[in-house]
C-alpha cells in the first residue's frame, strides 16, 4: 500500500479538511465535496456570512463586510446598514480593546519587576544594552499577551488565569533564547540583515532552506516551508540554520495572518538523506515557535515522496 504523501504530527488545535483512504485505494477523501459547499454558501444569511470571513480571515466585522461586497457575496442593500453597525461597533470595541491593553501592559510591567534579575539576565542585559529594542517592542508584548489569552482561553476550565504574568515569563524567555541562539555580540542588535543577522547574509541567500510562502492556506494561515535537502552540513551549519529560522520567525510576527490565524509548517524531505535531518534541530524549531514566540503553530506536516 503507498504512504501517504506526508505524516502529520501532533500539534495544538490541529484541524485539517482532508484525510486517507484506509481501505489502500490511496489518495485524498474530500470531507467537504464542491457540491456540498455551494449548498452551503446559498443558503447562508448575510449575518453567517459576514461571521464566517471573519473567522476565516481574522478581520473585524467591518473589513469582512467590504471583502464580501468586493467579492460581490454582499448586496449593497444588506452591506449599507450591516457596515453601518459595524463601524459603531467597531468604535465601541475598540475603545475597549485600548483601555484593557493599557492595564494588561501595565501589568505585564509590573510582573516584569518582579522577576528576580537571576531569572531574567537577558532581559537585563537588553535594557542595558538595547533599551530600544528591550523597553519600546510594544507590538511584541501586546503579541505576548494576546497569545497566553488564546492558550489560556482554550485550555482553561475555570478561575482566574493571570495572561500579564504568563506573557512577562514569556518575554524573558523569548530574550533567553534570543541570547543563547546569537550569542552576545549579535543578540542585542536590531534583528535586521545587517544587524543580529550580518553574519548570515551570504549563508541565508546560497541555501534558501526555510522560507515563507508568499500565499496563505485555504484557512487563512501563514506557510512555512522547508526544503530540507537544501541544509548541506559541510556548509551550512546548525547553529547558523537556527539562526536563519529565528529571523524568519521575527518576520512571521509582522505577518497579520501569522498572527491572526496561526502558521502551518512543511518540512519536505524530497531529495534529503540521514545526513540533512537533525531532529534536535526540527524539535526546537516547533519549540521556540510555539512557546517564545507570540505564534500559534496549528499544524505539522512532513512529507516523503514515493520513490
Amino acid at each position: 500500500m503507498n504512504s501517504p504523501p506526508f505524516q502529520c504530527l501532533d500539534a495544538p488545535d490541529l484541524d485539517l479538511d482532508y484525510g486517507y483512504d484506509a481501505t489502500g485505494a490511496g489518495g485524498p477523501l474530500l470531507m467537504v465535496t464542491p457540491a456540498d459547499e455551494v449548498r452551503e454558501l446559498s443558503t447562508r444569511t448575510p449575518a453567517e456570512a459576514i461571521e464566517a470571513e471573519r473567522d476565516l480571515r481574522g478581520v473585524s466585522a467591518h473589513q469582512a463586510i467590504l471583502n464580501l461586497q468586493d467579492r460581490g457575496e454582499l448586496t449593497a442593500e444588506v452591506a449599507g446598514p450591516a457596515l453601518a453597525r459595524a463601524v459603531q461597533e467597531l468604535n465601541v470595541v475598540s475603545a475597549i480593546e485600548a483601555s484593557t491593553e493599557a492595564v494588561w501592559l501595565q501589568r505585564l510591567e509590573q510582573d516584569l519587576a518582579c522577576i528576580p534579575p537571576t531569572d531574567k539576565s537577558a532581559y537585563v542585559e537588553a535594557v542595558a544594552k538595547c533599551p530600544e529594542l528591550a523597553l519600546n517592542d510594544r507590538s511584541r508584548r501586546l503579541g505576548m499577551l494576546r497569545r497566553m489569552e488564546n492558550i489560556t482561553a482554550a485550555t482553561a476550565s475555570g478561575g482566574d488565569v493571570d495572561c500579564p504574568r504568563l506573557a512577562a515569563r514569556r518575554l524573558v524567555r523569548y530574550w533567553e533564547e534570543r541570547r543563547n541562539v546569537f550569542g552576545d555580540d549579535l543578540c542585542y542588535l536590531p534583528m535586521t540583515l545587517h544587524g543580529a543577522m550580518r553574519d548570515e547574509v551570504a549563508s541565508v541567500m546560497a541555501h534558501r532552506v526555510h522560507r515563507i510562502l508568499p500565499e496563505v492556506d485555504r484557512g487563512g494561515r501563514a506557510v512555512l516551508l522547508s526544503d530540507v535537502s537544501k541544509a548541506v552540513r559541510e556548509t551550512l551549519s546548525i547553529k547558523s540554520e537556527m539562526k536563519h529560522l529565528w529571523y524568519i520567525f521575527e518576520c512571521l510576527c509582522e505577518n497579520r495572518d501569522a498572527l491572526a490565524r496561526g502558521v502551518v509548517t512543511i518540512s519536505d524531505y524530497g531529495g534529503a538523506t540521514i545526513g540533512h535531518f537533525d531532529p534536535g534541530l526540527l524539535r526546537r524549531q516547533h519549540t521556540i515557535m510555539a512557546e517564545v514566540f507570540p505564534l500559534h503553530l496549528r499544524s505539522i506536516h512532513l512529507i516523503y515522496p514515493n520513490e
